[in-house]
């Protein structure tokens, strides 16, 4: 095999020869530098040049490829890495990129490279990324580099909104007092230091109460910071220190009465699918509830919280980070049997209809998926505006349809009776696989989402997205002249094919009633009447009265969006000219009486025969003035009205700046009225 290699002339030959056969089944054999085989061409180049020139070295951040400095020759008979076949720029044709810089979470990297992704470790080459995945505190610094043809796995705003313990009670709270009944999964709830004069109210005069209640800190997870108390001088303490630190403390009342499992108290990991899809102009959002989970138990059988047992973290909180440290903690080691401190949903719901039959876990079901939507429409609003805002502006109009989704952590506890309560919203819920339960359960999630909102990702999103702006100029462009080209329409049907096979994929599936685990909770299913005509009511109410005060009308964010280019400016129409007035209404003025003398040739924006107010009100004319002298006194202040306001009339007169009439476009005919009357009026 040493033969061939004199015939080779220089080592950018050698990587190219294997790439023009990428084609064929196996790489060619030969004597010439055409025919060298991929092994021994893989080999020579290390041993004869040195890593730095880059012709053989991996793309930089990329996952199962090693480092120049540690590269391995290839085993027998197999091909040149694909690396080789890039093109300028570093980006290989045809490969989707995914963007895994900002996670720790090996299941995301296995699931993107089994769609045959290519995963980037580094921030790099992240700019030309279709898919960026994000698992760390900075989602705020990564969202204005979303381009409109690529997607992320956050809606900005979100962890403002819901993640923040406070401003999801606030949030929350507010939707209570307009639908009381549809929001009765919220516990009592009291955001410290505000609302503690209330809370206080709930105390006896010796500062204790029967009622426990448990506070929690707004910004800090894994249950640090929270305990259970009874006594009003400890949440005093807390509403003092939170006031001093400028960070808020949510108090909630305790649930007492808990089901239970095996003895122990649990709650609920849901996970929570929130995407949107662009309807005439708007962000109308879509929801999916995973039908699997996590069930994460306490470690300690639970018992009534008394003045001895409020400390035991491990009969009271839930929290897996508390639990996994205690001593009585089970892993679970095999499949889903029922058994240790951690199981799944789906054997939970199982559960439930074994002990109270098919009917209940359908109404638990039922009820778990409503909380979960009217949580998320609650502020939806919101995320239009955020969305909107943050983001780079889609100049097609939003074509390319919508560039974000994210997956909720919804952690929610049952009382004795199955009533769910929401307890907390993880907006970067933990994607650890420390058991094979964590494992199947977080690579279908993982995998399913990725089906759901990036079906039709492909390597030429980038110049579709291009494409697509050069047609929508074109169109502006023999709109604003007033010509039609049926042959250039004809000539952009192709990028228009490209762009409606990439948007119509991901919303079919989107609005499918269900899709392997994933069950559509927004639109409702057909089989709760009752849940969608709730929502469709909150969504109205909440896109009605809490609509941000920083976001435009959604009239004038359509206009702009469907034309993003200037469009040149329309001649003014001319006002209709009106008829002189009649002597008998100039000279209907009586001793008693005052007339409303304006210019004929006055603009105005009233209708005629109505009386302007504010600033645009005629001025009064005294009767001793005649009609003919107040129509010189009104053309003399029209004439004012198109001056700087330092010019003085021509009769020397000043006049204030207070007194200039305004330029209106309809031109009023005169009104008169008696003294009294016209009083009244002004």
């Amino acid at each position: 095999m040493g033969s061939p290699l004199k015939h080779v002339p220089k080592p950018p030959a050698l990587i190219a020869a294997p790439a023009a056969s990428k084609n064929s089944s196996r790489p060619p054999t030969g004597g010439s530098s055409s025919c060298v085989p991929a092994t021994q061409v893989h080999e020579t180049v290390q041993a004869d040049l040195p890593a730095a020139n880059g012709f053989n070295s991996p793309i930089e951040g990329e996952v199962h490829h090693e480092s120049p400095s540690s590269l391995k020759p290839s085993p027998p008979g197999e091909e040149l890495p694909a690396a080789n076949t890039e093109q300028k720029g570093g980006k290989r044709k045809g490969v989707v990129w995914f963007n895994a810089c900002k996670t720790n979470y090996d299941v995301v990297a296995t699931c993107a490279e089994a769609r045959g992704w290519r995963v980037v470790k580094t921030e790099s080459r992240v700019d030309q990324c279709n898919i960026h995945w994000i698992d760390m505190g900075v989602v705020a610094e990564w969202l204005p580099r979303i381009e409109p043809w690529m997607h992320v796995n956050h809606f900005p705003g979100m962890n403002n909104s819901l993640a923040r313990k406070s401003r999801l009670a606030r949030n929350l709270l507010r939707m209570q007092k307009i639908f009381p009944a549809e929001y009765r999964f919220v516990p009592p709830t009291w955001v410290l230091p505000d609302d503690f004069g209330d809370l206080e109210k709930r105390f006896g005069e010796g500062g204790m109460s029967k009622t426990i209640y448990i506070v929690k800190p707004d910004h800090l997870c894994q249950g640090k910071g929270i305990f259970l108390t009874s006594e009003l001088e400890r949440i005093r303490q807390v509403s003092i220190s939170s006031r001093e630190k400028d960070q808020a403390v949510v108090v909630q009342r305790y649930i007492s009465r808990p089901m239970l499992i095996d003895g122990l108290k649990f709650d609920l990991r849901l996970y929570f699918l929130v995407s949107g899809v662009h309807v005439d102009g708007n962000l109308e959002p879509r929801c999916h509830l995973f039908r699997d989970g996590l069930v994460r138990l306490c470690t300690t059988p639970y018992e009534p919280p008394t003045a001895e047992t409020l400390d035991q973290k491990c009969m009271h909180l839930t929290n897996y980070a508390v639990n996994k440290n205690s001593g009585d903690f089970q892993q679970p080691e095999g499949g889903d049997d029922g058994s240790g401190s951690k199981r799944s949903l789906r054997w939970f719901l199982q559960h439930v209809e074994d002990e109270y039959g098919e009917k209940e876990r359908q109404k638990l079901w039922n009820k778990l998926m409503g909380l979960c939507v009217k949580m998320v429409l609650t502020v939806h609003p919101v995320l239009e505006a955020e969305c909107n805002s943050v983001f780079p502006k889609d100049l097609t109009g939003g074509r390319m349809g919508c560039r974000c989704f994210e997956i909720l952590g919804v952690d929610v506890m049952l009382d004795n009776k199955r009533k769910p309560y929401l307890i907390e919203v993880n907006h970067l819920p933990s994607f650890t696989c420390d058991s094979p339960l964590d494992e199947d359960i977080k690579s279908r999630l993982i995998a399913q989402v990725l089906d759901l909102t990036c079906p039709s990702v492909t390597a030429k999103d980038k110049k579709v997205y291009e494409a697509l702006i050069r047609e929508r100029r074109e169109l502006n462009a023999q709109t604003a002249s007033g010509a039609t080209n049926t042959e250039g329409t004809a000539e952009q049907q192709p990028a228009s094919q490209t762009e409606q096979s990439a948007a119509d994929t991901p919303k079919d599936l989107l609005e499918l009633p269900s899709y392997k685990d994933f069950e559509r909770a927004y639109p409702a299913p057909e089989s709760t009447p009752k849940m969608a005509t709730q929502c469709e009511a909150i969504l109205e109410r909440v896109r009605a009265q809490f609509r941000p005060v920083n976001s435009t009308s959604r009239i004038n964010r359509t206009a702009r969006s469907r034309d993003p280019e200037p469009q040149p400016p329309k001649p003014a129409a001319k006002p209709p000219s009106m008829p002189a007035a009649k002597d008998s209404e100039k000279n209907n003025c009586g001793s008693s009486g005052a007339s409303y003398a304006t210019s004929a040739s006055q603009p105005t924006g009233r209708q005629p025969g109505r009386l302007n107010s504010g600033s645009g009100l005629p001025r009064l004319v005294s009767r001793s003035a005649s009609p003919s002298k107040a129509n010189r006194i009104a053309s003399t202040r029209l004439s004012l009205a198109m001056r700087p306001s330092n010019v003085q009339p021509d009769d020397g007169r000043e006049i204030p700046r207070k007194s200039m009439i305004r330029q209106r476009s309809l031109p009023p005919p005169q009104i008169s009225l008696p003294m009294k009357q016209a009083q009244i009026l002004l």
